[in-house]
């Protein structure tokens, strides 16, 4: 297992295209090694950040959610997990629908709970994340 620690994790928001940002800093424990990341979302909401190990494998991921552009009911989700292979974090994609809604972490059966709209009806997608 690599052991790292997610520093820093702020927002930025480019006034002039009204686009927002995540960027992100990895430091690796007893080493001087550090990477950056910035991922930008298209969402004229505000963005909220929540950490914790969504494919279960011990390594501290992120996800960061706004609320949908319609009446702002649903917490809209994009998930991105941490890759040891890679040194980054990689996003990953619902197995249902288009996007990750209202998730929930299921600890027992080790998945997420998401919800996704299956002619026009709100159904339950359980999805278990790999390993990156």
């Amino acid at each position: 297992m690599v052991l790292f620690s997610l520093q820093r994790i702020t927002q930025k928001y480019f006034w002039r295209s009204g686009k927002k940002s995540v960027a992100y800093r990895i430091t690796w424990k007893g080493q001087r090694q550090k990477k950056s990341g910035e991922i930008v979302f298209h969402s004229g909401r505000s963005l909220h950040i929540e950490n914790d190990d969504y494919n279960f494998y011990g390594h501290r991921d992120f996800a960061v959610w706004h609320l949908d552009d319609g009446m702002g009911v649903y917490r809209i989700y994009r998930i991105f997990l941490y890759s040891p292979r890679r040194g980054a974090f990689v996003e990953h994609y619902s197995s249902c629908g288009d996007d990750f809604i209202n998730i929930r972490v299921d600890r027992r059966r080790k998945a997420l709970v998401s919800t996704y709209f299956r002619e026009k009806v709100p159904t339950p997608c359980i999805n278990r994340l790999g390993k990156y």
